[in-house]
């Protein structure tokens, strides 16, 4: 069998973070058609809608358990005001105003954050293990799906939609993945080429 080169995997992981990290978290890809979807900081691109809803979360959660707030049934009022009058708006209505999305992704956020922080302060461990597990597959399968929808709109809008080559919008991540397959077959190269010398030695 086969022994995993750990050196080698974390040279490899290291390498295409190097090369991808500027925009790793962008999410989209970065055109005129996605320049309201992401912040560009210094050359660095995030996701807006992302960066909202994780930044409200996880200090709405860090709030609930740091002052021990349990999940009392008012609290699901604040869960669907929080989450579904957000989807609602954005995802039904079809809303574009960049303000009134912002304001949802934060009310998701801050929603998503009460059924998290009422299964980590559960005593039950199966429960509290159970309810996390649920409650982020289910917000990442809904996150995945609609950005699939969402993407696929906006690029059939796109003159470069039918054309046989990478679109301008994943021009830096195909540049990217090309070095990286570059120091890859380098770095496997001379790998393959020790592992073959020793064995005639």
């Amino acid at each position: 069998m086969e022994i995993i080169n750990f050196p080698i995997a974390i040279l490899l992981f290291l390498k295409r973070w190097e090369v991808s990290w500027r925009f790793k978290f962008a999410h989209h890809p970065i055109c005129t058609s996605y320049n309201k979807h992401c912040w560009n900081i210094r050359g660095v691109y995030l996701c807006q809608g992302c960066s909202i809803v994780y930044t409200c979360f996880f200090s709405a959660l860090l709030f609930l358990i740091l002052f021990h707030i349990t999940f009392i049934p008012v609290h699901y009022l604040f869960v669907g005001i929080g989450i579904l009058i957000p989807i609602l708006v954005v995802e039904i209505i079809k809303i574009e105003q960049r303000s009134i999305k912002r304001l949802a992704r934060a009310g998701i956020g801050i929603g998503l954050s009460l059924p998290f922080s009422a299964f980590v302060l559960h005593e039950e461990i199966v429960v509290k293990v159970m309810g996390l597990l649920i409650t982020l597959l289910g917000f990442i399968s809904f996150r995945q799906v609609r950005k699939a929808v969402n993407r696929e709109d906006l690029c059939k809008s796109c003159p470069e939609y039918k054309s046989n080559r990478i679109c301008n919008g994943l021009r830096l991540e195909a540049e990217a993945m090309r070095k990286y397959s570059d120091y890859a077959s380098d770095l496997l190269h001379a790998e393959l080429k020790e592992k073959y010398s020793r064995k005639l030695n």
